[in-house]
């Protein structure tokens, strides 16, 4: 990825499922991937992540995130209390890249890679094409989860 796949993007701000991480990301420089690596398939539990990268200082905290070092290379952050996956961090690199799913809702959010694919199982790469459907059921709301800011 070069410097032009990054784009200028207005300030945004997200957070972890309680409320209890919370993250500012000042206006400026933004890559967003998705991943399909198999680290990053058992850090979200998911088949892939999509990333959010900004420089750390455009990053402001409210709360501290727990590290968990995944490799001698990188480290993961996420909530002590209620266990949302935050970021991945490279160490020493001075980028943060965040889970998409954790940036405010409406935070614009359009990949210009997919990296590591070859792990992504490939029905994964037509989710597109896959009918959708109207959900059965009640309506689940979380009584603790963080409000939208």
């Amino acid at each position: 990825m070069t410097s032009r796949d990054f784009r200028e993007r207005p300030a945004t701000q997200g957070t972890c499922h309680c409320g209890a991480v919370r993250y500012r990301i000042a206006a400026g420089p933004a890559l967003e991937t998705i991943c399909g690596c198999r680290m990053c398939q058992r850090a979200s539990g998911n088949f892939v992540s999509a990333f959010y990268q900004v420089a750390e200082a455009q990053v402001e905290w409210q709360g501290e995130p727990a590290i968990f070092a995944s490799s001698d290379v990188a480290e993961r952050g996420f909530c002590a209390a209620c266990g949302t996956p935050l970021f991945f961090r490279e160490t020493g690199s001075g980028w943060v890249e965040f889970l998409a799913a954790t940036l405010r809702q409406g935070t614009a959010f359009e990949p210009t890679a997919h990296v590591r694919s070859d792990d992504t199982p490939g029905w994964a790469l037509h989710l597109a094409d896959i009918p959708t459907r109207a959900a059965e059921g009640a309506t689940v709301t979380a009584s603790n989860q963080a409000p939208e800011e």
